[in-house]
């Protein structure tokens, strides 16, 4: 299966992949359980099923990763937003990533679509973790600002106040929390005892990547200005400095080198001055 970015084709292999299969070290990512594998790679996403697994067939699929045409450009750049998820307790195999709300029901989410607003361009990750109260849900939703993801802060924490909807009436009341960092929510739900659902959630941390467009050193024409008066200030003021410099270091030595030789240091004292004596 061949999509348009490296975005839908992980969002196609964490569709496709089935809790419990072990990660497979393929491509991009893989997985595997008994006779099925897949993986993506790039923009492409592999699902294989064999009747008899063999080292042959395992050998087969790493070299068909090989030979898939690598994504370049914009369309390589996979989502990050699943890097978020806290590693402690967390099971990799039900990892499901969507940008749109039939993908995102289709994959399990225990959110209505609609308290998402996927018109937002936003992305929902969500994944199933182990604590010792139980096993819950982790819901992770990456919006384009932190202002939208301020107002759906609001919303979803006014949504699991009220009349919860049905795929989160099963979960205990101290499992429902809602935590906002930067453009991201994140709600826990199922079996999390509150001071899990709390540690959870604290984990859950944005960091901003800040890439500028233009040079660190721009400024306005008004200061480039005056930085270039300053600059022919101290280049003027060096050129003198040199000049000075040469003409000590030229009359000295030329004065060393009389008194070297007799003479005296300047030419004023020889008797040979030619001068014109107009006093008389």
């Amino acid at each position: 299966m061949r999509f348009p970015d490296a975005t839908g084709a992980y969002g196609a292999y964490t569709f496709y992949r089935q809790p419990g299969m072990e990660h497979e070290a393929i491509g991009n990512g893989g997985a595997r359980a008994a006779n099925r594998v897949i993986f993506w790679s790039g923009v492409t996403v592999v699902e294989a099923t064999f009747h008899h697994p063999a080292a042959d067939e395992e050998r087969a699929m790493d070299a068909l990763a090989r030979k898939l045409p690598a994504a370049v450009g914009s369309q390589a750049v996979a989502p990050t937003l699943p890097l978020y998820l806290p590693a402690q307790g967390l099971d990799r195999s039900t990892v499901r990533y969507a940008i749109g709300p039939a993908a995102y029901a289709q994959g399990g989410g225990v959110l209505p679509a609609g308290a998402i607003d996927f018109s937002q361009d936003a992305e929902v990750v969500t994944a199933q973790y182990s604590t010792r109260a139980g096993h819950g849900t982790l819901t992770l939703i990456g919006y384009p600002t932190p202002q939208m993801a301020m107002h759906a802060e609001k919303d979803l924490t006014a949504l699991l106040k009220g009349p919860l909807p049905a795929a989160l009436q099963t979960s205990s009341a101290s499992a429902l929390e809602v935590h906002r960092s930067g453009p991201m929510v994140a709600i826990t739900s199922g079996d999390f005892s509150a001071v899990e659902a709390h540690a959870l959630l604290g984990q859950v941390k944005y960091q901003a990547e800040v890439t500028l467009n233009r040079n660190l050193d721009f400024v306005g024409e008004v200061k480039n200005a005056g930085k270039m008066l300053v600059g022919i200030a101290y280049l003027t003021g060096i050129i003198v400095l040199c000049a000075l410099i040469v003409a000590v270091l030229l009359g000295s030595g030329r004065a060393l080198w009389r008194v070297m030789r007799g003479k005296p240091a300047s030419t004023v004292y020889e008797e040979d001055f030619i001068s014109l004596n107009l006093k008389d």
